[in-house]
């Protein structure tokens, strides 16, 4: 049996009108108006797909006899529908992700050297939350969000500054960080990480994702940090802290509470409580399709349980 498809790219809405006044198509596979349809929309016999923007995922409808739609699935470009064998889109990829990272590194250099940042204004990073707030920052270590950058290593995209955006603290706000070449400061440059060569003020995004991942996954606040440790002296998880200024990767307190620049000494002295809206300016339908209904309507039940499982403990 053969298929009637029409390609088009004149959104949904058009879609729909064209299977409404067409008879005989099978699929439209539509552009244009981005709109992410986990499940296909069906108008008449025909089912309509699209599906999310930037390329985050591909859709795969298998033609079988007899069709079954409940057979479609989209499948995340970054990890799922990379090719196990070097073929020659899979080394063009490669090759994409890093030139993007080089321009990135190599662009930042540039402005950073022209356009300082103001020390005064910046947002605090985590290291300096924890000294007053060592029983939140112990919650949230365990939390997903301590390990933020892992998902953005494993599909190569740690230079990608449209992912960290989302990744990290203030990319790009005048308060955050604008160099991903400089983005965990240490208080200590003669203090080599484990896999550092050369004494540096920075700490590399591997590097940093390394020690992110072990804080995480450590049970208590006293276990020694290895990547940290040297022969003469164990460093615990709670001790390492005070061995950076600040750190911009990864999810951290300020991404949501978005504390006062001059905080804890600014008048606005109350605590801020954090709305579920917070989590809804990087948790999108196309980022977090699992968020979302098939018809792209937020899952409150969801947002409800992720909410409950990264609010840190109140501060009496």
């Amino acid at each position: 049996m053969d298929y009637i498809v029409a390609l088009t790219h004149q959104g949904l809405d058009e879609d729909k009108k064209l299977a409404q006044q067409v008879t005989g198509i099978d699929f439209i596979f539509g552009g244009h108006t981005e709109s992410f349809l986990q499940t296909p929309v069906k108008e008449n016999n025909t089912y309509i797909f699209q599906s999310s923007f930037r390329n985050q995922y591909v859709g795969l409808v298998p033609l079988d006899q007899p069709f079954d739609i409940n057979k479609h699935t989209l499948v995340n470009l970054d990890i799922g529908y990379e090719a196990k064998e070097d073929t020659k889109i899979k080394n063009l990829v490669k090759e994409f992700k890093e030139k993007v990272a080089k321009l990135n590194s190599e662009e930042d250099d540039r402005i950073a050297k022209s356009a300082p940042k103001n020390e005064n204004t910046s947002f605090k990073t985590f290291p300096k939350c924890s000294d007053c707030h060592a029983e939140q920052f112990d919650f949230w270590r365990k939390t997903t969000h301590t390990k933020a950058l892992t998902p953005l290593l494993n599909a190569k995209q740690m230079r990608n500054k449209e992912c960290l955006g989302c990744h990290s603290l203030g990319l790009g706000n005048p308060r955050g960080f604008n160099n991903i070449n400089q983005v965990a400061k240490k208080r200590d440059a003669k203090l080599l990480l484990k896999g550092e060569k050369n004494p540096s003020d920075w700490v590399s995004l591997e590097l940093l994702e390394k020690y992110l991942s072990e804080i995480h996954n450590h049970k208590n606040l006293s276990d020694t940090v290895e990547i940290i440790s040297t022969k003469d002296k164990k460093i615990s998880v709670s001790d390492s802290i005070s061995h950076f200024d600040e750190i911009w990767p990864t999810i951290q307190c300020e991404n949501c509470h978005e504390t006062p620049s001059d905080h804890p000494f600014a008048s606005q002295t109350e605590q801020k409580k954090v709305s579920k809206s917070v989590c809804l300016k990087c948790h999108t339908a196309n980022r977090a399709p699992k968020w979302y209904t098939s018809s792209g309507k937020l899952d409150q039940s969801i947002l409800d349980q992720k909410f409950k499982s990264i609010a840190c403990p109140s501060i009496n």
